[in-house]
């Protein structure tokens, strides 16, 4: 059961997260905007006239996007500018251009780069990605904070993300294109198998973790398509990035590349600067999203984990939610919690034991549906919290309803004999963080919505 009442009353005032567009190309950036509304984001454009930039906006945005044809080595003095402006707020910034920079811009000023040519929803869907990863990259670094300052725990982040080289995997028949990708990404030190075959291809992705993937599409596009339909219907190969290798991109206009999974393609004729661009590009977002979720893992020390659940203890959620509304106040970002809690559907006894158990797994259930970014915790027995960092509680009546589902058309086994499954329901309140509370005010206040009781009285010990 979702408690709507004072999410409904704050979608009137909610935020909503801003692309700023940086522009020379204004027709461009309007094929952009729908695609970035229908991903949730509102679309600020500022022009550049080949002298001077429009006026930039007030409210800082989630990501900038720089998207220039004709004045492309000014990009570099615009960048400058639009950080300078928004001087105490942290967003990525991407680069898209139609052409090379004659005086080769510096690429560490972006957070990732976008190769022409690029199609409106690859560059939106772009940016979407950036920007999730931009999340994780702050809440990492603020449990980092949260685990140091609160409980003295210090957490050394991992360099593997600089100690590897990529590996990509090429699929596809062995001819002179294949040697073209072998030899461009080999001079930048990426290993690269080939797989001539899709059943070889596959036993390669099951068995090697690859950092992107190039199929062979410049004579049949059909076993190609294939390929990558069959990686996005799998949960582990989802996320890495799939490359056609075409002779002539505009062949490639007829398929209906993001619907198929494909992240880019390739023009075999292209600069080798460009196919290896293309590909590393990919691959080392994809490696940091890998490394980041990795680091999630690494830094749930032991003596801070609820053992029964997976989950955090109260006093590190409560802990981290107290920095994080703080951070909130100071980037006028948004925060959302929902707290919940769990209730036997059958009426009459049910074994404690059985209940309890419920509870384990409800809290694992929570562990393996949310994602690595969102903290959550049980405060006590049959009572859960959900912190969504950057996300109002409008944003997040999806989750809600889907957390609703899983766990409600869940059966919980019992140890006990001829004794049937448990099922639960939960009844759900969502809150908005308010720039007036704490962390500890923010959840007292929400478990009081829905329980009629605050915070202490809930911080009983459990069940050991």
């Amino acid at each position: 059961m979702l408690d709507v009442a004072k999410a409904e009353s704050a979608e009137a005032h909610s935020h909503v997260a801003t692309v700023l567009i940086a522009t020379d190309n204004i027709n461009l950036a309007q094929r952009l905007d729908p695609i970035l509304r229908k991903l949730g984001y509102n679309v600020s454009l500022i022009i550049y006239d080949g002298y001077n930039l429009s006026q930039m906006p007030h409210e800082a945005p989630a990501a900038v996007l720089t998207l220039f044809s004709d004045y492309i080595e000014k990009v570099p003095n615009i960048v400058a500018d639009i950080k300078q402006h928004f001087e105490i707020y942290s967003f990525p910034i991407i680069g898209a251009f139609s052409r090379p920079s004659k005086n080769n811009i510096e690429k560490d000023i972006f957070d990732t780069i976008i190769y022409a040519p690029a199609h409106p929803s690859q560059i939106a869907n772009r940016i979407n990605a950036i920007i999730r990863l931009h999340v994780m990259q702050i809440e990492l670094a603020a449990r980092i904070e949260t685990l140091s300052e609160d409980f003295g725990v210090t957490h050394i982040l991992s360099e593997s993300l600089f100690k590897r080289n990529f590996k990509i995997l090429f699929i596809g028949k062995s001819s002179p294109e294949f040697m073209v990708i072998v030899n461009v990404l080999q001079r930048k030190n990426a290993d690269v198998i080939g797989a001539f075959t899709s059943f070889t291809a596959f036993d390669y992705l099951h068995e090697t973790k690859f950092d992107a993937v190039v199929i062979n599409a410049l004579n049949d596009t059909e076993p190609a398509t294939s390929i990558s339909e069959a990686m996005s219907r799998n949960s582990r190969l989802f996320h890495v990035p799939i490359f056609f290798l075409v002779k002539d991109q505009s062949n490639a206009k007829s398929l209906i590349l993001h619907k198929h999974g494909v992240k880019d393609i390739i023009d075999v004729n292209a600069q080798s600067e460009e196919i290896s661009g293309r590909i590393l590009e990919l691959a080392n977002f994809h490696r940091l999203h890998d490394d980041l979720q990795s680091e999630f893992d690494n830094i749930r020390k032991p003596e801070l984990i609820d053992n029964l659940t997976g989950l955090f203890k109260p006093e590190v959620f409560i802990a981290h939610l107290n920095r994080l509304c703080k951070a909130c106040v100071k980037t006028k970002t948004p925060l959302s919690i929902i707290v919940f809690k769990t209730l036997p559907s059958s009426f009459g006894n049910i074994n404690e034991h059985t209940l309890k158990n419920a509870n384990h797994q409800v809290g694992k259930i929570l562990k393996e549906t949310l994602r690595v970014q969102d903290m959550a915790v049980r405060i006590s027995n049959d009572l859960f919290a959900v912190i969504f960092v950057k996300q109002t509680s409008r944003e997040i009546k999806s989750v809600s309803q889907r957390l609703t589902n899983v766990i409600e058309n869940t059966a919980f086994t019992t140890t006990i004999e001829n004794e049937a499954a448990l099922t639960m329901d939960i009844h759900l309140h969502v809150a908005d963080h308010m720039p007036h509370e704490t962390g500890t005010i923010m959840l007292d206040q929400a478990l009081h919505a829905l329980t009629g009781y605050g915070l202490t009285h809930h911080m009983t010990p459990k069940e050991p």
